[in-house]
């Protein structure tokens, strides 16, 4: 199962500040999930974390492929980042580490 592709964007269900804040793909034609705290409705520190996973992804996957593509990593050990990277994206992804 993949994911919705990014980018994501937090914005409330309507323009009221009575609405929860949801987090919508593609325009807003794809809704993710709905952040339920009252009291960060407008301003919601996860919701803007959840907003940038996809992004967040991408980067990652980015450095942890560009790790291996360069010659150099049969040289060095392996940094700890690296050992990170691969667990989280086994995390995001569900495949094994």
């Amino acid at each position: 199962m993949t994911y919705t592709p990014g980018p994501w964007k937090v914005a409330p269900i309507k323009d009221e500040a009575s609405y929860p804040t949801s987090i919508w793909a593609q325009g807003g034609a794809i809704w993710i999930a709905e952040m339920k705290d009252r009291a960060l409705m407008r301003d919601n520190p996860n919701a803007r974390l959840i907003a940038a996973a996809p992004d967040l992804l991408a980067a990652l996957k980015r450095a942890f492929y560009s790790w291996y593509d360069n010659p150099r990593h049969l040289e060095v050990l392996e940094p700890e980042w690296v050992g990170m990277a691969r667990a989280a994206i086994a995390k995001a992804t569900n495949e094994e580490a």
